[in-house]
């Protein structure tokens, strides 16, 4: 998590052999804040992460929190499926539209949402085979 894209797209390129430095920090600061939640979350562990903000922070703030997140979370979802895409274009798929690449992984996604992790592993299976086939026609 802590690579992601940079990968692709060279940032940080600049820090060079100190780089571990910067992931070393951005772990701890990660770590510090999980468990700060953690903490939280042990005193109501009934409450999500959005009861948690309105109940901590109050009503109108905790709102807007809860808004912010919704944005963030927004924004890095369509960065992640859209960086799928192109990186499938690129590597795998070079004739297939880059939509529907990005519309596949959002039905897989909503289907193991809504069903479980374990309807997309009987998908998986389901479909083994035929890609077994498929490799051995071409």
């Amino acid at each position: 998590f802590e690579v992601g894209s940079t990968t692709l797209f060279l940032m940080g390129a600049e820090a060079k052999q100190d780089a571990w430095l910067v992931m070393l920090i951005g772990a701890l600061a990660g770590l510090l804040l999980l468990m700060l939640h953690l903490a939280i979350h042990h005193q109501d562990p009934d409450l999500d992460l959005f009861m948690l903000f309105r109940r901590y922070t109050g009503k109108y703030v905790g709102t807007i929190i809860n808004l912010l997140f919704v944005m963030y979370f927004t924004y890095e979802a369509s960065r992640n499926i859209r960086d799928l895409g192109e990186v499938t274009v690129m590597t795998l798929l070079r004739q297939t539209p880059l939509w529907i690449i990005i519309l596949i992984t959002i039905v897989v996604v909503s289907n193991t949402v809504r069903y479980g992790y374990k309807a997309l592993f009987l998908f998986c299976l389901f479909l083994f085979p035929f890609f077994v086939l498929g490799y051995a026609i071409i």
